[in-house]
């Protein structure tokens, strides 16, 4: 969805982010430390733009018709997990946890053969807590598919049940701030959304819509996916 990217050759060329130098350093340190899971940053063009080595594979858009497998949350949970992992204690943290990507969404991902091999788009990433990646992963992961795509009323205990199989795969035992983070990111998005005059009024409405559900179905959700 951003503007300028463009292909050329096995390369991927993209204007730089609004903190560039920070996602070069956090993407040179994947790679020495041999996290797969990303592009490699290769330099700085002719035109200022960023180069990084092109993942073939399969993008979903950020409004997809498809309810993720089980198999398919659990390997979201597990590319997090190792991403994560691959960055705590580092330089690129200093009072937070680890570096979080910060747009961690199925749309954010490479597929191949039914499985997230990458994470792309590090633009928005910074140091952080988890939780944060956590919490945007399950709600873009389950409760997206409750927007403009989707009729369906979801069920609290089966849509917790798919949460569990993230947070299983992850490796996460205590799950008590889970919700809260889901909670925290619905509202950090929509913060954003409303300083953009772009933003369309049906998102905000089934943001509204989602986070409703969320407050409402919490205790049955929460219990499911523990």
């Amino acid at each position: 969805m951003t503007e300028g990217i463009v292909r050329v050759g096995n390369t991927a060329r993209k204007p730089p982010s609004e903190n560039p130098e920070f996602v070069h350093r956090l993407l040179i340190h994947l790679e020495q430390v041999g996290f797969h899971g990303a592009p490699r940053f290769l330099g700085v063009d002719e035109k200022g733009r960023d180069i990084f080595t092109f993942i073939e594979g399969f993008t979903y858009v950020e409004w997809f018709d498809e309810v993720l497998s089980d198999a398919k949350l659990a390997a979201i949970g597990g590319l997090l997990r190792a991403f994560h992992d691959a960055t705590d204690g580092t330089p690129l943290v200093t009072r937070q946890e680890v570096v979080v990507h910060n747009d961690a969404g199925p749309f954010n991902m490479v597929w191949v053969d039914e499985r997230p091999v990458a994470l792309i788009d590090f633009g928005a990433a910074k140091p952080g807590d988890r939780f944060e990646d956590l919490g945007y992963a399950l709600w873009k992961g389950l409760l997206l598919e409750w927007g403009p795509m989707k009729e369906r009323e979801a069920d609290p205990v089966f849509e917790g049940r798919r949460a569990k199989m993230l947070l299983d795969a992850y490796g996460l035992d205590d799950r008590s701030e889970i919700v809260d983070a889901m909670l925290g990111q619905q509202e950090r998005m929509r913060r954003m959304s409303l300083a953009d005059p772009a933003t369309p009024s049906w998102w905000l409405e089934d943001c509204d819509k989602e986070t409703a559900w969320l407050y409402s179905n919490r205790d049955a959700f929460t219990r499911a996916l523990m």
